[in-house]
């Protein structure tokens, strides 16, 4: 025997059903929210009952999180929300915003909805370092929906970490392979040489075949001048159309192989296969120990998903006393995991920017040592764990764990001190102090 009751507003207990049944299990239907008392007794043939056992279980919205912890990366934010008492049935559904939403009752209005989860990662290039972003989670199970709770953060802001992660972006793209593969100009010149005797060994086998057929029109002529005077003249004329043809065919025979290694000879430089459209054009010049190598690179290809990526590249190589020196500029859309990219890579000892108004060589920007230099910038958001002034030593300096070091310091504002000491030397107080400073 089965009887349910509900919690009513004023503490007492409200019969909602009873049931008997002889099966293990039973389904109560159409049940309203409420805290609900279950109370099961056994009950033998003869009417007698045992005793009862009771369990209480809520049918309600989920409660709100408790927390929601915000974790930075590299252009990404990880929202893990947490309940006060664990749930299994218990979901959350995320909604981001890139500004404040005041009124959390116009978050289904004014966010963006990212999805239900137990926990989700808003990523991408508009994640930007520096900036606040909003997070709206309320919990979700099979009966409703709590109330949204809001959450704040930021992406990371460790300058060296994103400089490793750009790194591995970049190494890992076809342009940036491509731009730090080496040219091998010994490979090059090999293959040229090599079609180029194929072609030389086919033109001179041509030209032995010709060379032949004049030799055997020459006995022909020996043997026509012995005839007969009265057949002279016709042998001769059909020798001579005979030398005229063969020197006919010579002629064709040399432009034909003219033409057969000049287009081989391209082939080398420029050639299309089943996967990619590629145009590499080399120029090569070896002296001594000194090898200097540029080469050109067109290329449009599909990659193993079938997707397209296009590329164009300059690479200069120089071998000097044993050393590599590098230099590169590319430019290349590919489509990768995390949608089109396009980008344009630099590769060199020295990066500079000239503005050559004026006759002006003065650079604007320079990148060498892995430093920038600037000559004058305008900044509208400045991030940056230290700042620290020119001079020896810096006359300014403020670290990433809040200490302000300042030579001299103009202070027309008010500061705010909850702690320290104030060494006041020829320090002379005005306005409202407390007593000690006023001695």
């Amino acid at each position: 025997m089965l009887r349910l009751t509900v919690a009513a507003d004023d503490g007492s207990e409200r019969l909602v059903s009873t049931a008997r049944t002889t099966e293990t299990t039973y389904r109560f239907r159409q049940l309203a929210l409420g805290r609900y008392t279950l109370t099961v007794r056994a009950v033998n043939a003869r009417g007698q009952q045992g005793d009862p056992a009771s369990v209480s279980f809520r049918i309600a919205a989920p409660a709100a999180p408790s927390q929601i912890e915000l974790t930075p990366g590299y252009f990404q934010i990880t929202a893990t929300p947490h309940l006060a008492v664990y749930d299994p049935t218990v979901q959350f559904e995320f909604w981001f915003s890139e500004t404040k939403i005041s009124d959390v009752s116009q978050v289904d209005k004014s966010a963006r909805y990212l999805g239900t989860a137990l926990y989700w990662v808003a990523s991408g290039q508009n994640i930007k370092p520096g900036h606040d972003y909003y997070f709206y989670v309320r919990s979700v199970n099979t009966v409703g929906k709590s109330a949204f709770v809001e959450a704040v953060g930021q992406p990371g802001n460790n300058p060296e970490e994103y400089l490793n992660f750009f790194e591995g972006k970049i190494n890992s793209t076809l342009l940036g392979q491509e731009l730090n593969d080496r040219i091998n100009a010994s490979a090059l010149r090999s293959e040229v040489e090599q079609l180029e005797d194929e072609v030389n060994q086919r033109l001179e086998s041509d030209i032995a075949g010709v060379t032949q057929k004049i030799g055997e029109t020459e006995n022909s002529l020996t043997q026509l001048v012995a005839k007969k005077n009265d057949e002279q003249s016709l042998a001769i004329s059909q020798v001579s159309q005979k030398v005229d043809n063969v020197s006919s065919e010579l002629t064709q025979t040399v432009s034909q192989s003219n033409e057969e290694n000049a287009r081989q000879i391209a082939q080398v430089r420029q050639y299309v296969d089943e996967k990619s459209s590629e145009i590499i054009s080399t120029t090569d010049k070896k002296l001594g120990e000194q090898e200097a190598t540029i080469q050109q690179i067109q290329k449009v290809q599909t990659d193993t998903s079938n997707n397209l990526n296009s590329m164009w590249a300059v690479k200069l190589q120089q071998m000097q006393d044993g050393r590599l020196y590098i230099a590169g500029i590319g430019a290349g859309i590919e489509n990768t995991p995390d949608g089109m990219q396009s980008q344009v890579l630099l590769a060199a000892d020295r990066i500079a920017f000239i503005n050559p108004e004026n006759g002006n060589t003065t650079p604007a920007l320079v990148t060498q040592g892995g430093q920038t230099f600037i000559n004058e910038a305008l900044i509208k958001t400045l991030i940056a764990p230290t700042i620290t002034s020119g001079g020896s030593p810096p006359v300014f300096s403020l670290t990433s764990d809040g200490k302000l070091t300042a030579k001299n310091a103009d202070i027309s504002g008010s500061v705010n001190a909850n702690a320290g000491t104030l060494v006041t030397g020829s320090f002379k107080p005005s306005g409202l102090f407390p007593p000690a400073l006023q001695k």
